[in-house]
């Protein structure tokens, strides 16, 4: 049985699965070109954010997210994934994180007063969320290095992307909503580390 997450996923991949099967196949497109290409498209979204565009950035990265999403599927409908690829894309899926939440913590700096307490905050929490994220994700795969599955949690790659682009398309009517949003990232992402390294801890302890 699927559980919500999955239909959720299963929902917003069929259209891109027609467009990759339909259109980007048949021109030769490759996993590793869509990879790439998301990459750019998402450097281009953080740069929106340093400058204070927060809907054209939200726009750019959605597309981005979505290029994400369709390079696994190509991969998987011409049947070309390999190693390598999984490679480059769980390394520029770190990077594209990476440099979305600097140019957030960066854009903070900028557009506030860095001496009032609310900005203090604001950066400090964009810190605990980025530290904590890339803690899930390591948990995950020093679980799978031990020989423990370890997917527990909500507050994913796939969740976290999915609130900042809220947060970012948001913002022009509701200001703190994209602060709203790291806010959760950090705390689910703390919560989620705490559950996996529970999971791990018991997965691997000596009968």
């Amino acid at each position: 049985m699927l559980n919500p997450r999955d239909i959720i996923k299963e929902k917003i991949s069929a259209p891109l699965r027609i467009l990759a099967t339909k259109a980007l196949l048949p021109a030769g497109v490759t996993a590793n070109q869509i990879t790439i290409t998301g990459f750019l498209v998402t450097c281009i979204g953080a740069g929106f954010i340093v400058q204070g565009s927060l809907f054209p950035a939200g726009c750019t990265l959605l597309i981005g997210a979505s290029l994400d999403m369709l390079d696994g599927l190509i991969a998987r409908s011409a049947r070309t994934a390999s190693n390598q690829g999984a490679l480059l894309d769980s390394f520029v899926d770190r990077i594209s994180e990476a440099i979305i939440f600097i140019c957030i913590s960066t854009y903070y700096l900028l557009a506030i007063d860095f001496l009032d307490t609310m900005g203090r905050i604001q950066v400090l929490t964009v810190f605990i969320a980025f530290a904590s994220s890339l803690l899930v994700s390591y948990l995950r795969a020093k679980g799978e290095s031990l020989g423990v599955t370890c997917s527990v949690g909500w507050v994913t790659r796939p969740e976290r992307m999915i609130l900042i682009v809220l947060g970012l398309l948001t913002s022009p009517w509701f200001p703190q909503t994209l602060f709203l949003s790291i806010l959760v990232i950090a705390a689910g992402s703390v919560i989620v580390s705490g559950q996996r390294f529970r999971v791990i801890w018991q997965g691997t302890r000596v009968p």
